[in-house]
């Protein structure tokens, strides 16, 4: 018999102000985490949210998840006076969990 071991990666994030790219929109912004130190074997479900210190409470986007892989995912954020300016400015950053199979 084969015994499937799932993994919880918990509190892993990325660095606050940094990572984040200019969105085409030349004022939002987008950030692609890794996860690849996760080891997971397939797409894990992964949760994530936007932190900071301070106007990240009328972002939006931070807790929506696009092109997830077993090695990354993406997020979009949204502020109505532009995103990319605040992200440094504000130490924005994505907190994460993921939980998949490692074997």
């Amino acid at each position: 018999a084969v015994v499937s071991t799932q993994s919880g990666h918990y509190g892993r994030g990325t660095e606050p102000g940094k990572g984040f790219l200019k969105y085409s929109d030349g004022k939002n912004s987008y950030i692609d985490v890794s996860m690849a130190h996760c080891g997971f074997i397939d797409t894990p479900v992964i949760v994530s949210s936007l932190h900071g210190s301070s106007h990240h409470w009328h972002a939006t986007g931070g807790s929506a998840i696009y092109t997830p892989t077993r090695d990354s995912f993406r997020n979009y954020v949204y502020h109505k006076d532009g995103s990319y300016g605040l992200v440094r400015n504000m130490m924005w950053y994505i907190q994460y969990v993921a939980v998949g199979y490692i074997c």
